[in-house]
């Protein structure tokens, strides 16, 4: 059998960890979202509500709604139904779930005990939490948009939450972290993102032209143009390249004249010189990865470069 089959299914095949340490309340957070949440509010929404689960929501445009799973809660944020990807074609909005949850440790090892004994229980948003609700169980929503974090900017996203489940969204929210009024504003001291440490020499820029992008730590451009793009760590450019609306990731080398534009590059990529890419999309497809909404996209490179 294939291993993970579901979000549920990932758990219970980490139950022992819930054995072992015995916690009273288990939160389970999505891998691929990018936000920032004072998770203590929540979990004291979910003890004030006597709540067997609790699920982050953020309020939605209605056309969204099939993107995600929808909540339809009472006055008192009372889930009465759940259901994934529903499409909705009245202007309004909606609850979204954020795929963030917090049980009763008892309450979630009863139901992965129930759910594995049918395939179907595998996934807690398509199969589980509708089920719980159709059988009462007392399950609330916290609304995201009450969660505060300290020294947000006046200019930042209240609430800013994305799913970078897809290409387009995840070049989104790095395009996001850009600009002088940033919808998400990496510059915080009271609420600082912890990074992997690595270390690295001071960034390098010995002329050309530096235009709205993020360059991180040991990173050498040498008389290029960089616009509206992150720039990873130990990265170099060489000189006469134009690089626009992309994110080029961690220890890749670009060499000489080359043009980049609105492409994902992973890390470790050596491009050769004179290369254009994000300018032709047959050439793009046939050389690379181009996804619908225009992005190209290049694997990770090699590790010895």
């Amino acid at each position: 059998n294939p291993w993970y089959r579901g979000t549920a299914d990932s758990v219970f095949h980490n139950i022992n960890l819930i054995y072992d340490f015995k916690p009273k309340f288990v939160a389970i957070f999505g891998g691929d979202h990018v936000y920032r949440m004072n998770i203590k509010e929540m979990l004291e929404s979910h003890m004030k509500n006597k709540a067997q689960l609790t699920i982050a929501a953020i309020p939605a445009e209605a056309k969204d709604a099939y993107q995600f799973g929808v909540i339809e809660t009472d006055a008192t944020l009372l889930v009465k139904k759940f259901q994934e990807k529903m499409p909705i074609s009245e202007s309004k909005t909606i609850f979204a779930s954020m795929g963030n949850y917090i049980f009763d440790s008892d309450f979630l090892l009863e139901t992965l005990s129930q759910c594995q004994t049918s395939e179907a229980g595998l996934d807690f948003g398509r199969d589980i939490i509708p089920q719980i609700i159709k059988e009462k169980k007392k399950v609330s929503a916290y609304d995201f948009s009450h969660n505060r974090i300290p020294s947000l900017k006046k200019y930042e996203s209240k609430y800013y939450w994305k799913d970078v489940g897809s290409l387009t969204s995840y070049w989104q929210a790095n395009m996001d972290l850009l600009g002088d009024r940033p919808k998400f504003d990496l510059d915080n001291n009271r609420w600082p993102i912890y990074a992997s440490n690595l270390d690295c020499p001071p960034t390098y820029f010995s002329g050309g032209k530096l235009e709205n992008s993020v360059v991180c730590e040991g990173t050498r451009i040498f008389n290029s143009v960089v616009k509206n793009s992150i720039i990873g760590r130990s990265v170099i450019i060489e000189e006469g390249c134009h690089i626009e609306d992309s994110i080029v990731m961690d220890f890749s080398h670009i060499k000489k004249t080359c043009r980049i534009k609105k492409t994902i590059i992973d890390r470790y990529n050596v491009i050769p010189k004179k290369i254009s890419i994000g300018y032709n999309k047959d050439t793009d497809a046939g050389n690379y990865y181009r996804d619908n909404s225009g992005i190209t996209v290049l694997k990770r490179g090699l590790r010895n470069i």
